[in-house]
């Protein structure tokens, strides 16, 4: 339904766009100024709607239109909300969808490798990024390490807090990663490195 609207929206700018460019002759006689490309919804550049759909401007051929960006509201959140792109904070990649929720998405950052002794304060790596207005970023918890490993090309580990969302910790060290049999999840780590990434939930913009 989403994809029809940004359609049906997309093709009204244009019948509209034509249909002012073929009465540009009478509008010099009568001597109204046609409406901007802003105006008519061409805000965008070609390399703000790379890999997308566009129109062009018939005044300006440098302004164009591609769905989707239209329909973010309010929210300084700016994505496709499709699992695996990247979404955006006030202009700025946070990280790419891990999971589509529904009205929400799970969001995941880039990841940091370090070693074992770093990563004994592993939920402080998370929290030292600090908040996305009243989202903050936290340790995964098993299901999503176990989504995250298992998109690694490798068997690194991905370290995850079973108690992520309790503000509960302990001493134990969990973590999952991928085998030839599949993502294999454990505790009391021996290894000398792993990756730790952080996750936060986001509501998609209304």
């Amino acid at each position: 339904m989403k994809k029809n609207i940004q359609y049906q929206f997309g093709a009204s700018l244009f019948a509209l766009a034509f249909s002012l460019g073929a009465s540009l002759p009478a509008a010099a006689q009568t001597c109204v100024p046609p409406p901007s490309c802003d105006t008519l919804g061409f805000t965008k550049t070609a390399a703000d709607c790379a890999g997308k759909t566009i129109l062009k401007c018939p005044f300006d051929t440098t302004k164009v239109y591609c769905p989707g960006v239209e329909e973010q509201g309010d929210s300084p959140f700016v994505s496709t909300w499709e699992d695996g792109t990247s979404v955006l904070y006030n202009g700025k990649e946070i990280g790419t969808i891990l999971e589509d929720r529904g009205a929400s998405v799970v969001v995941v950052d880039k990841g940091f490798l370090g070693s074992y002794d770093y990563l004994k304060s592993l939920r402080s790596r998370c929290e030292s990024q600090g908040r996305l207005l009243i989202y903050q970023w936290i340790l995964p918890d098993q299901l999503l390490a176990q989504k995250i490993a298992s998109k690694l090309n490798n068997r690194s580990n991905v370290f995850y807090d079973p108690n992520s969302n309790s503000g509960q910790d302990n001493d134990t060290i969990y973590y999952c990663y991928k085998s030839t049999s599949g993502v294999i999840c454990a505790s009391n780590y021996s290894r000398t490195e792993g990756y730790v990434y952080c996750v936060m939930t986001i509501p998609k913009p209304l």
